[in-house]
């Protein structure tokens, strides 16, 4: 009885390499998200936001904010995006209307970007803030204490604050129900009012969470075991179950879920990095 020969030897006789084993899985046939594209943001220094028909990301000269359209590339190139210069970690309320930053004094400021209104202070400067994300309602911020890597949340009506506890990178659930953080390179999510702090990722290097918009899912940045960014996760909001968002061999991190189902993340593809945008096409395995 004949043997079939090598796998080896009959690539080299049809003229082909072997995949690289050290390259990603290729993604099952049935994957949650369909293929990555690249939008025309580059040079960006951080994550981008959404909000309403506006997005904003920072860059090395500042925050740009352009105007967000329903597209796969996701943003419009026709218009000149507004800079607000020496900012950084931006958020957009829900509907698009407040802008949060980072200024060079380490506070963090909201104001209604199209508008020539007033700054309002949210956070102290002598405090240091990164971070900040709005409520649903647009009503509070939540932000991370930059020093001693704490959470607080500032009612912006009345300037009042409440500390929620050790963590970082905070975002905040679409139905107002949770807040999703980073503590000890895991993800967790607490109450608003500091309540059910609950560990959701263990054994995974799990940075910057960014909620789904039904709040069913959270997606994060992957890393590995040398501190290297790997790819785009999702973990169900109780923790249940994991699903796989991206599978280029290129790093990948900084995700953002936005309103319309796609997620945004920064990568390095080919050398050059930029923003790059998924949708989803699997609905039933978001369920």
């Amino acid at each position: 009885m004949r043997t079939a020969p090598p796998l080896c030897l009959l690539a080299a006789l049809v003229g082909c390499n072997l995949p690289d084993p050290d390259l990603r899985p290729a993604p099952p046939r049935r994957a949650a998200f369909g293929e990555a594209q690249r939008t025309m943001a580059s040079a960006v220094s951080g994550p981008m936001t959404v909000g309403g028909d506006r997005c904003a990301w920072p860059d090395p000269t500042g925050v740009l904010l352009e105007t967000f359209r329903p597209d796969m590339r996701g943003l419009c190139t026709t218009d000149s995006p507004l800079t607000i210069t020496g900012a950084r970690d931006p958020a957009l309320s829900s509907d698009g209307t407040l802008l949060a930053v980072v200024r060079p004094d380490g506070a963090v400021y909201a104001f209604q970007p199209a508008k020539d209104g007033p700054e309002l202070l949210v956070s102290r400067p002598a405090v240091g803030a990164d971070h900040p994300c709005f409520s649903p309602d647009a009503g509070s911020v939540v932000w991370q204490e930059s020093s001693a890597a704490r959470l607080w949340i500032t009612e912006l009506s009345s300037s009042r604050e409440t500390c929620l506890g050790e963590g970082a990178l905070p975002s905040w659930s679409p139905d107002g129900a949770w807040i999703a953080f980073e503590s000890d390179h895991s993800l967790w999510k607490v109450r608003p009012d500091g309540s059910d702090r609950t560990r959701l990722t263990e054994g995974r290097d799990a940075r910057r969470p960014t909620w789904s918009p039904d709040s069913r899912w959270i997606a994060f940045g992957q890393f590995d075991g040398d501190g290297r960014a790997d790819d785009i996760w999702a973990v169900r909001s109780d923790g249940s179950r994991f699903l796989r968002v991206t599978w280029d061999p290129a790093p990948e991190w900084d995700p953002c879920w936005a309103p319309d189902g796609r997620i945004f993340f920064t990568t390095v593809r080919n050398g050059d990095q930029g923003i790059w945008v998924v949708a989803p096409e699997n609905s039933e395995l978001l369920k």
